[in-house]
């Protein structure tokens, strides 16, 4: 994959397609987690959220993410404006997806952090700004 800036500045990318096909489930994953807040299924993504991150705190944050709807509306869809892959100090791979999310009454942005290599489901951060 080639881009072309509109200075003419060109830059190539090359995925394999085991990363493409990681990638791509990572975003249904986003996907179906978007899905759920749109129709108030906080429990679904308070079982995906990680318990070494979170612990007994993932009801605090889904209280807060419920608390939201309230106040600036329902989720109503997500527009990513990318990821990126990285490596912890611990070699673990993480990718971020980030985007915002369209309510009725404010927008916002979130962005996930998943675990690019691992098939289990799970959010190892989840992070708003209003």
């Amino acid at each position: 994959m080639t881009f072309i800036t509109k200075d003419n500045f060109e830059e190539s990318y090359s995925f394999d397609s085991k990363t493409l096909d990681s990638i791509h489930i990572k975003a249904v994953l986003v996907n179906k987690i978007i899905d759920s807040m749109k129709v108030g299924k906080y429990h679904y993504v308070e079982s995906l959220l990680s318990n070494e991150r979170y612990g007994k705190n993932k009801g605090k944050l889904i209280n807060d993410l419920k608390r939201m709807d309230s106040i600036y509306g329902k989720v109503s869809s997500f527009n990513s404006f990318g990821y990126d892959v990285y490596k912890t100090k611990k070699q673990r791979n993480i990718i971020h997806i980030s985007g915002f999310v369209k309510r009725g009454e404010q927008n916002h942005a979130l962005s996930f952090y998943l675990d690019f290599q691992s098939e289990i489901p799970e959010i190892l951060k989840l992070q708003g700004e209003l």
